[in-house]
């Protein structure tokens, strides 16, 4: 096919259009948006940034790490969930959570702006069912200024569309902010110094 043509499929085949505008030149991102798979909405996305992404990448893909709305969502977004919850960082009250002295101290500690999310004219921390996870993920003000911090820190990057890459080294860094009571615990259970041996 000649350069800057691009082609469309008629029965019997693809057939050549001169006059068209190339793929990548298109705004698909729009239309993607109101797709209601967002697997569906990732695969048009890169379609619109020049390349395919296959079906099951892209699942993988919005599984691992993604945004909703401006919130991180997926795995990644369950497990910060459960570890803010856990270092006792927030409180549950039904769907509702609020900061607690040591929430706001991590807050502090990685620079997420809380008094801006306080006075936001929105919920501030909401549980919200994860599609790939079947478990709740935090929406609000709280969580969409956590993950555009997670971005601006580069625990996380802007993949495509929703999706969002993260960091090699994002699992010991989320440990170091926000340690897993569980795995102290059993690093502290397993330390002969904790058992009255020697070092």
């Amino acid at each position: 096919m000649a350069p800057g043509k691009a082609s469309l499929w008629q029965p019997g085949g693809m057939t050549e259009q001169p006059d068209a505008v190339p793929l990548r030149d298109r705004d698909l991102a729009p239309v993607a948006v109101l797709i209601g798979d967002p697997t569906r909405a990732a695969m048009l996305a890169a379609l619109a940034e020049g390349h395919a992404l296959p079906a099951d990448r892209a699942a993988r893909s919005l599984g691992e790490a993604r945004t909703c709305y401006d919130h991180l969502a997926g795995r990644r977004g369950v497990q910060l969930r459960d570890r803010l919850l856990a270092a006792d960082a927030l409180r549950r009250d039904d769907r509702d959570h609020r900061l607690t002295a040591t929430g706001r101290e991590r807050m502090r500690e990685i620079g997420v702006d809380v008094g801006a999310a306080e006075a936001a004219r929105r919920v501030f921390a909401r549980s919200c069912v994860d599609w790939t996870q079947r478990r709740p993920h935090l929406a609000g003000a709280l969580p969409s200024a956590i993950t555009a911090r997670l971005v601006g820190l580069g625990w996380l990057s802007p993949g495509t569309g929703r999706g969002l890459r993260v960091a090699a080294g994002f699992d010991r860094r989320l440990g170091e902010w926000l340690p897993d009571p569980g795995a102290v615990s059993s690093r502290r259970a397993r330390c002969p110094r904790d058992r009255g041996g020697s070092p």
